[in-house]
């Protein structure tokens, strides 16, 4: 990425949606040019997988220099560049998230496994491990809390995300208790086939994400391998909705149970599977958004120079009401949007436009979907 000094402009499409009533209908894009100007120095990157969106401005992770830029939006004015050392007394490590819970609360994850909560002087105030070794239990991986799985804070503890593949009977939500400053886990995989039964299992479909309901105060779970949403407080609140996608298919998720598989082996199985993905609620609207990803065929990868998902893959959105019954589905274009780098504003649903991001690598450009 090249050094500028320069405000660049970014452009937000605004698309309005033909209104829909049936479940199946398809939307046609309409476009409306916006702009959202973001500053990028030559250590940013339109790749980062931590943000968080407050209302009226947008929080970014600089994971190469361990800064987090926060912007004022829609006019995206630099507010404020905070920056962390990596050891010594002040010292938080590697940051890979972070929860901007208040001005005098931030709590961030490290690569070492450790929460920390730091106030509005940047001054630790404690530091929690999430890896319990003298039980010789190792908690599952929270490393996996990026945007569209973000730590949330509820009811006085931190939920990340985590994740141990080919263990199919652990409680995959780890959590820290604000109370007792210790780390725990809980909740479980759903009860359906792909994470019940002996058979081996692609590592992906054990990545689930999550998104918070700041109204109804309860959690929303997709997991690759299942068609539908659980929804949960890790108390009085457990059912689960359908939310199944009419562009998906059959879920596939296992692999040869013998077999070892070569890394190009394995990358092709892994373009062959669906699943699902992200789940994002949108408190302006009160709707929900859950993403999914088809397989491809094998016509397609193999006529293509490269195998990766962004270039081969397409997504799709499936919007959902406050009662989660679905009032529209639509796909995406194919190489153009990056599905793990995404919010909602009072503008809309906001995702990434990496194509024009890889054409102009100093700015960020995001299109805003809307139902009309």
């Amino acid at each position: 990425m090249r050094q500028n000094k320069e405000i660049f402009l970014i452009f937000a499409f605004l698309y309005f949606f033909t209104s829909c009533s049936k479940q199946d209908d398809y939307l046609i894009l309409d476009t409306q040019v916006g702009k959202f100007v973001v500053p990028l120095d030559s250590t940013m990157s339109f790749k980062s997988r931590t943000i968080q969106f407050i209302d009226n401005y947008l929080l970014v992770l600089n994971e190469l220099k361990n800064t987090i830029h926060q912007f004022e939006y829609p006019s995206g004015r630099p507010i404020e560049k905070m920056s962390f050392e990596y050891s010594g007394e002040s010292g938080v490590g590697k940051i890979v998230s972070f929860l901007f819970h208040n001005k005098d609360s931030l709590f961030l994850l490290n690569s070492q496994r450790q929460v920390l909560l730091l106030n509005n002087k940047h001054f630790v105030e404690w530091r929690i491990p999430t890896i319990n070794l003298s039980a010789l239990k190792v908690f599952p991986d929270p490393i996996q809390t990026r945007t569209t799985s973000p730590m949330v804070y509820f009811e006085h503890k931190i939920f990340l995300n985590g994740m141990i593949g080919g263990m199919k009977n652990i409680l995959p939500v780890p959590y820290v208790d604000l109370a007792d400053k210790k780390a725990y886990n809980t909740y479980k995989y759903p009860n359906i086939a792909a994470y019940t039964d002996n058979l081996r299992i692609e590592v992906y479909y054990y990545l689930y994400a999550h998104t918070y309901n700041t109204k109804e105060k309860y959690f929303v779970y997709s997991f690759p391998a299942d068609d539908s949403l659980r929804i949960t407080d890790f108390g009085q609140i457990e059912f689960a909705k359908n939310a199944k996608s009419s562009n998906l298919g059959e879920i596939n998720p296992y692999l040869e149970q013998e077999k070892e598989y070569a890394d190009d082996e394995y990358l092709i199985v892994h373009l062959e599977k669906n699943y699902y993905g992200s789940v994002i609620y949108d408190k302006y609207r009160n709707l929900y958004y859950r993403f999914f990803t088809k397989n491809v065929k094998p016509a397609d990868y193999e006529k293509s120079n490269t195998k990766e998902d962004f270039y081969l893959r397409e997504n799709g959105v499936l919007v959902f009401d406050r009662n989660f019954e679905k009032i529209a589905e639509f796909l995406l274009p194919i190489a153009v949007y990056d599905i793990n780098n995404l919010f909602v504003s009072s503008d809309g649903l906001a995702i990434l436009n990496q194509k024009k991001c890889m054409e102009n690598e100093d700015s960020l450009y995001y299109d805003i979907f809307k139902l009309h």
